[in-house]
């Protein structure tokens, strides 16, 4: 048994070395031309302002210095801005983002160790390895931590939050229940795509807990993540008189209207396809309107927008290639490892092997995992755990099936997406044998 443990630290700390040295490699020797555009110079502008001009605003302030023009606004959430304010102390240089790049290398490394604490819980620490392994050399995992954006930092929050609810689950401490809700909120924050999250969350709650707990447990959630909430809601009503800014969110839901994410199948408007659309202002000014223009389209072309919706969109959401990128590559790159580095060439070419296959594994999981279950064949914390993870990829499916579906947005949920399809395996394995010893003793 010691022997074993040894054999699995070491296992452990090969794919955290072999992790993270790929990291470093990649953030090296990759070139990202002007990364400072679209999202990221959203994001990196309102962690300058915030910390040199004192406002909250993307607005780029001539030659670094205070602008009387600069005005307070919401159109994204505080939270990656909030994680570069370290960082931001001047105008952007080569030497600003690679101590960004750096640090996003080291926190998705340590997701590594934190999804080996979560998954054990619900696998032998061999299956965890495998897991951990995969999370090791992900190009998706890797390059993400090339660019000013969300991915990194939310892909950890979701492991810390996974790690901190089986540890509720095995122990029923209010206190690690807290702890999931405040970063469930932080999450939000980074990401507002999970604030639906608690309320899709409460059919699991009751499932596993009767409705009395159900609630009390949902909530202990609820207010967990509006503790974190509250600040920049208040922030919001008082420099802008409104909650929220509803911008992105109405863009999200019309960036998904268009299928194949083409205007008009115009292979120029190819994931850009909004800019093309005459109609862009008129539709995306309300939900209403893009309602109605979604139920138009639908009566338009029935067949190819109930396809696009009902089947493609959730393809297209977990699907290799970036839309509107390169291969990986969410900018497109002027050099990177995974074009001459031999290990990189070729864990690229494994993963893509087992891309379609491993979010065949998961899903099937996924579902499987809901019907009724022998304890003989597996614990109850490990079925617990896996419901819970089924719960967040089902849920973040559905999402995008109404919003855009670019695979960027489902980078950081690739570690639980691997250790669901290695639950599948090693579920498979245990009926397998059990119903191996049934058939010898009845034999």
């Amino acid at each position: 048994m010691k022997h074993k443990k040894i054999v699995v630290l070491l296992l452990l700390g090969f794919c955290l070395i072999l992790g993270f040295w790929m990291r470093i490699v990649s953030n090296r020797e990759t070139i990202v031309p002007g990364p400072i555009r679209a999202d990221a110079a959203d994001y990196y502008f309102y962690a300058y302002n915030l910390r040199h001009n004192h406002t909250y605003s993307r607005h780029t302030p001539p030659s670094g210095q205070p602008s009387s023009e600069m005005k307070p606004d919401a159109l994204r959430t505080p939270g990656y801005p909030i994680f570069l304010l370290p960082f931001v102390n001047s105008f952007p240089t080569a030497r600003i983002i690679h101590r960004i790049v750096f640090f996003q290398a080291l926190i998705s490394t340590l997701a590594i160790l934190v999804a080996f604490a979560g998954f054990r819980r619900m696998l032998p620490d061999q299956y965890c390895i495998i897991a951990c392994g995969l999370m090791a050399i992900s190009p998706h995992l890797i390059t993400a931590n090339l660019y000013i954006l969300t991915e990194s930092l939310f892909g950890f929050i979701i492991v810390l939050c996974v790690w901190n609810i089986t540890k509720f689950f095995k122990t029923l401490s209010m206190k690690c229940l807290w702890i999931a809700s405040i970063l469930m909120g932080i999450g939000i924050l980074v990401r507002p795509s999970l604030q639906f999250f608690p309320i899709f969350l409460t059919p699991f709650w009751i499932w596993h807990y009767g409705k009395l707990k159900g609630f009390h447990f949902f909530a202990i959630t609820v207010l967990g993540i509006a503790l974190v909430l509250m600040p920049w809601y208040i922030r919001n009503i008082i420099s802008l008189g409104k909650i929220s800014d509803d911008t992105l969110k109405l863009s999200s839901i019309q960036h998904g209207i268009y299928p194949n994410f083409t205007y008009n199948n115009l292979p120029e408007s190819y994931g850009f396809p909004y800019r093309f659309d005459p109609k862009t202002k008129e539709i995306s000014r309300s939900t209403k309107t893009l309602l109605q223009e979604i139920y138009r389209r639908f009566q338009d072309e029935p067949m190819k927008h109930a396809k696009w919706f009902f089947y493609q969109k959730m393809i297209a959401f977990w699907s290799w290639d970036s839309v509107p990128g390169t291969d990986v590559f969410i900018y497109p790159v002027k050099n990177s490892p995974y074009f001459h580095r031999p290990i990189f060439i070729a864990t690229h070419k494994l993963m893509h092997f087992l891309h379609w296959p491993l979010n065949l594994f998961c899903f099937t999981g996924c579902f499987l995992i809901w019907l009724p279950m022998k304890r003989d064949v597996i614990s109850y914390e490990s079925i617990q755990i896996a419901r819970f993870i089924s719960v967040i990829l089902i849920y973040y499916t559905l999402l995008h099936m109404i919003c855009a579906p670019f695979p960027r947005y489902s980078v950081p949920l690739r570690p639980l997406t691997y250790g669901m399809a290695v639950f599948l395996i090693f579920f498979s394995l245990q009926l397998f044998k059990k119903r191996n010893r049934r058939f010898s003793e009845q034999k």
